[in-house]
């Protein structure tokens, strides 16, 4: 009788540790968010992550669009979600969220909530400035998210353009303020040395 008892309660412990580990595993609060951010020119059918300069090339005036994707991957309402979209100088914005604030080329917006398992969609429209490089070059679009939970994601979206007006080239360093002096006197005083000790060659020669 008393193994009988000693088994029951032993099964009785079991199932009831299952189930506060269910019920912990089910409880437990996963605040986590995810941003895809990916391209696609206006005669494409498919977005892309990047678009590498084998397969497009965009040329001044050339418009294609950004698709930002946010997605609630947590168990919990995500809210007062701030979305951040920053474009590269290549780039003039069109036309985009209704709503969002744009400055410059900084586009930015607010997403109430987002519950979990679902997702909000933003295509943003471009446009290749006419002010970019002649040669070949790569520029990086930047996008973050961040829940007033704290979760947060960024991504980014590359692509390159080209025959634009400006020759990219090194940059030529100014020197700081009174180097410029500072070098005349070197400058100066390097001659005087130079020239003492010409004269001091010539005497000690008697030439």
């Amino acid at each position: 009788m008393k193994k009988l008892l000693l088994s029951l309660a032993l099964l009785a412990s079991l199932f009831f540790a299952k189930s506060s580990m269910a019920y912990y595993e089910t409880d437990e609060e996963v605040n986590q968010i995810v941003v895809d951010k990916t391209i696609k020119g206006l005669d494409k059918a498919e977005w892309r992550d990047n678009y590498p300069s084998n397969e497009i090339i965009f040329k001044p005036g050339d418009q294609f669009e950004f698709q930002i994707v946010v997605k609630n991957t947590g168990n919990r309402n995500l809210t007062q979600i701030q979305v951040k979209d920053k474009l590269p100088s290549s780039l003039s914005y069109i036309f985009g969220r209704t709503g969002a604030i744009v400055d410059n080329l900084n586009i930015g917006w607010t997403i109430p909530e987002i519950k979990p398992g679902e997702n909000q969609t933003t295509v943003i429209r471009v446009k290749v400035i006419d002010n970019i490089s002649v040669s070949l070059k790569e520029w990086v679009n930047f996008v973050e998210a961040k829940a007033e939970s704290g979760a947060y994601d960024s991504d980014t979206s590359a692509f390159w353009t080209a025959e634009g007006k400006v020759v990219m080239g090194p940059v030529r360093k100014l020197p700081d303020t009174g180097a410029e002096n500072s070098l005349l006197i070197g400058s100066l005083a390097s001659s005087s040395l130079i020239a003492a000790a010409f004269v001091l060659r010539k005497y000690s020669r008697g030439y």
